[in-house]
C-alpha cells in the first residue's frame, strides 16, 4: 500500500510496517541533554567494582561506518574519571553483535550475560545447543498467554533439550488495557509510544528487571518480532549500563532491520507488516532515532524501576548480568 509525500495523516506515529506510507523527515530538532550520573560509576564508587569490571565498550564489534557514527566527546553516559582502570579496560567487550543460534530470529547481544531475540519457538534444536554454549541459562518471555504456541513452521525440538533452560514469563503489558489500544492498536510497533507504555505499565516493566536480577546464568528476553517490548527493555538495559546514544539506537536498528529481513525470506507472509525495502525503511529509522532518545532521557531507567519495587540488591544483580563477559 504505498503512499505518496512525506507520509500519512497519523505521523509520526503511523508505521510503514502498518499503512505503507513513506516518512522522510524529523521534525525532532532538539537533542535533550541527560544530567544523571550512570549507575555503573555509582556504584563502582559504592564499592562494587569487583562485579563489575567487566563492563563491556559501545564501539567494539560494530563496522566501520556504525564505529565512526557511534563516536562522540564523553558524557555522563560514559564512565567517569573514578572508574578503576580495570573497569575502563572491562568496558570494551563487544556489544551489539549478532547471537548467531541456528534458527534464531532476530538475536542479539545487549551487554555481558544477557542477550534479546525475536520469538523462542524459531530456535532449532542446534540453536539451543549453541545458545547453551554461550552461557544461556534462563528465558525471560515477554509475550502474552495467547501468543505462546507452536506454529507449523517452527521446527521441531526435543523436551530434553529445553530441559536445560529455565523459561520465566514476564508480560511486558495487559492487551486488554483500552488506553493502551487506543495508542498503540493492535500492538506497539513504533518508539514513539515507548513512553506511553511505560506509563501503562511500569510493574510489568519492573518485573522483568527482577526476572533478569534472579536468573540463573545468562539470558536471553523475547517477545515475538524482537523488536519493540525486547527493545523496550533492551533501551532500558543499556541506558543502566551507560551506553551512549547511538549504541541505544544501533540496537533498536538492528533489531528492526533484522525483523525487516524475516519478513522478506518468511514463507509465511505476516498479517499486518510488509518487507520494506531500503528507501522506506532508512528514512523511517532515522526518524524513530529521537523518539527512541526522548524515551531513554526521560525515563532515568534507574529511579523508575526504584520507584516500581527493584531493590539496590536486584539492581546490583542485574548490573553483574550486564558486566559479565563472555
Amino acid at each position: 500500500m504505498p503512499g505518496a509525500g512525506v507520509g500519512c495523516s497519523n505521523f509520526p506515529r503511523c508505521s510503514p510496517y502498518l499503512c505503507g506510507k513513506q516518512l522522510v523527515s524529523d521534525t525532532h530538532g532538539t537533542r535533550l541533554q541527560t544530567h544523571r550520573q550512570p549507575l555503573k560509576k555509582r556504584l563502582v564508587d559504592a564499592g562494587h567494582g569487583d562485579t563489575l569490571c567487566t563492563n563491556r565498550a559501545r564501539a567494539n564489534g560494530l563496522d566501520a561506518p556504525a564505529l565512526a557514527d557511534s563516536r562522540r566527546e564523553p558524557t555522563d553516559r560514559q564512565p567517569g574519571a573514578n572508574v578503576p582502570a580495570l573497569c575502563l579496560a572491562g568496558w570494551m567487550e563487544a556489544s551489539g553483535k549478532p547471537a548467531g543460534w541456528d534458527g534464531a530470529v532476530n538475536a542479539w547481544h545487549i551487554a555481558g550475560e544477557v542477550y534479546r531475540m525475536g520469538r523462542r519457538e524459531w530456535l532449532t534444536e542446534t540453536g539451543w545447543r549453541q545458545a547453551h554454549r554461550a552461557g544461556i541459562r534462563t528465558v525471560i518471555d515477554l509475550r502474552n498467554d495467547d501468543e505462546i504456541r507452536r506454529r507449523e513452521s517452527d521446527p521441531p525440538v526435543n523436551e530434553a533439550a529445553m530441559a536445560a533452560f529455565d523459561v520465566v514469563y514476564a508480560p511486558t503489558e495487559d492487551p486488554a488495557n483500552s488506553e493502551f489500544r487506543d495508542i498503540c492498536g493492535p500492538y506497539m510497533n513504533n518508539p514513539a509510544d515507548y513512553a506511553d507504555y511505560a506509563r501503562l505499565f511500569p510493574e510489568h516493566l519492573a518485573g522483568v528487571f527482577k526476572a533478569v536480577a534472579a536468573a540463573r546464568g545468562g539470558v536471553v528476553i523475547h517477545c515475538s518480532a524482537g523488536r519493540d517490548r525486547s527493545g523496550v527493555i533492551a533501551a532500558m538495559l543499556q541506558d543502566l549500563a551507560g551506553d551512549s546514544d547511538d549504541a541505544i539506537v544501533l540496537g533498536y536498528q538492528q533489531s528492526a532491520r533484522g525483523i525487516n529481513e524475516h519478513h522478506r525470506r518468511a514463507g509465511v507472509p505476516h498479517p499486518r507488516e510488509r518487507y520494506l525495502p531500503e528507501d522506506l525503511l532508512k528514512p523511517l529509522l532515522d526518524f524513530r532515532r529521537e523518539s527512541l532518545l526522548q524515551f531513554v532521557r526521560s525515563l532515568r531507567t534507574e529511579d523508575f524501576l526504584r520507584r516500581n519495587g527493584v531493590s539496590d540488591a536486584e539492581l546490583a544483580a542485574v548490573m553483574t548480568k550486564l558486566g559479565s563477559a563472555n
